[in-house]
């Protein structure tokens, strides 16, 4: 057998696994979001703070704010906004919306012997009055039945845990589809619904793959009791993910998801590389930190078939068998197409330009891999190791 066929067979075996990693996750989740969602039959009569860290968000809090102003809140709420040494007028700002808030606010401010994200929100946890909390970001806005949805879920399911979706908004303000298919914003257009698909596939496994601090709600007490952010106090992020870790590795707290529509949070799209990039090695670098290696165990084993293309191209190129090297790319592509078509419905990118970002994925995620493990990076102007 010519050596070339024996590398059309190594191909044809990656491309296989590749497809049935994206049908691993596709089928499970396309079954629960087409499963009817039923109505809120009663408000829910549940005390809930809802805490927003933030540091030098000025820029950007304002659609925040008046979201807030439109929000279906339970009898009992207060807002704690957790101020993380601010520089800049966001505390003005905040202070400027107030008056609008139909319940209770506060500013709270960070000592200064500490600083970052997670001790801003555990300042506002242990000065909130109420038993159940509700995280979202600064730059974020909020559906106005987000809270009352998910505080359904959690007194329906008898939840300790419950997540929400987090949905992207187009950066610009254009209606046509056309100016939308930026490869950044494609990318992370396909990127969250991969993500959000993989996340609740796997919590199901009692795995924690995926989770968003920016639409999460929880019991206190239970939080308290799994000795809440110790033990990653010292990251930079991962306030999400290795909190909702805790809650699956315990036998006594459940965790479920939300999917109606109602229960969703909006963010804008990263419009620049830097600050993408720096977000996403964050990212990369909870899954380094967490303890059930499962999910690290499957990002190794999709960075292996990355890899893989790159090494099938170079031999390809250097014995000149271009039908290896056709298929290879073609195979990958057609797969992420047809995966892409089935997440991505309601906002079906370009398809030119999901084939670009299909292909520099392959290169994306490797080089995003060893750059997570082996640099520093920078989030709200302070550098971080992990």
């Amino acid at each position: 057998m010519a050596s070339w066929d024996l590398l059309l067979i190594y191909t044809s075996i990656i491309l296989v696994g590749y497809a049935y990693w994206w049908q691993s996750f596709l089928r499970p989740y396309h079954h629960w979001k087409s499963q009817p969602v039923h109505p809120m039959n009663k408000t829910p009569n549940v005390g809930l703070s809802i805490l927003i860290p933030f540091r030098n968000e000025a820029h950007r809090i304002e659609p925040l704010l008046k979201s807030l102003q439109h929000i279906q809140f339970p009898p009992s709420a207060e807002l704690l906004f957790c101020d993380d040494h601010s520089t800049d007028s966001t505390t003005a700002i905040i202070e400027q919306y107030r008056a609008h808030f139909t319940v209770e606010s506060r500013i709270l401010a960070l000592p200064t012997n500490q600083n970052g994200k997670k001790s801003a929100l555990q300042l506002g946890i242990n000065q909130s009055k109420y038993p159940v909390i509700f995280t979202t970001d600064a730059d974020c806005t909020l559906h106005p039945a987000c809270i009352l949805t998910l505080l359904a879920k959690m007194e329906s399911e008898q939840a300790h845990l419950v997540l929400g979706s987090v949905e992207y908004l187009w950066s610009d303000s254009t209606p046509e589809k056309s100016s939308r298919n930026s490869p950044l914003q494609v990318y992370q257009c396909i990127e969250n619904a991969v993500l959000s698909a993989i996340g609740w596939v796997e919590s199901q496994k009692h795995n924690a793959a995926v989770a968003n601090g920016a639409n999460m709600m929880f019991n206190k007490a239970s939080f308290n009791e799994l000795g809440g952010y110790q033990g990653h106090e010292h990251i930079g992020s991962g306030d999400d993910v290795l909190t909702l870790e805790k809650f699956l590795l315990s036998p006594n707290h459940k965790v479920v998801h939300a999917s109606h529509s109602n229960a969703v949070v909006y963010t804008a799209y990263e419009t620049e590389f830097r600050s993408f990039f720096n977000q996403r090695m964050r990212w990369m670098k909870k899954t380094f930190l967490q303890k059930t290696q499962k999910t690290a165990l499957k990002q190794t084993l999709v960075g292996l078939f990355m890899i893989s293309v790159w090494v099938i191209t170079g031999i390809s190129v250097y014995r000149g068998t271009y039908e290896t090297l056709a298929f290879v790319w073609l195979g990958k592509l057609l797969v992420d197409s047809a995966g892409v078509h089935i997440l991505c419905k309601k906002e079906l990118p370009n398809p030119f330009v999901v084939a670009l970002v299909s292909a520099l994925q392959v290169l994306w995620l490797p080089l995003l891999a060893v750059a997570a493990a082996t640099i520093p990076y920078r989030w709200k102007a302070r550098p971080y190791r992990a």
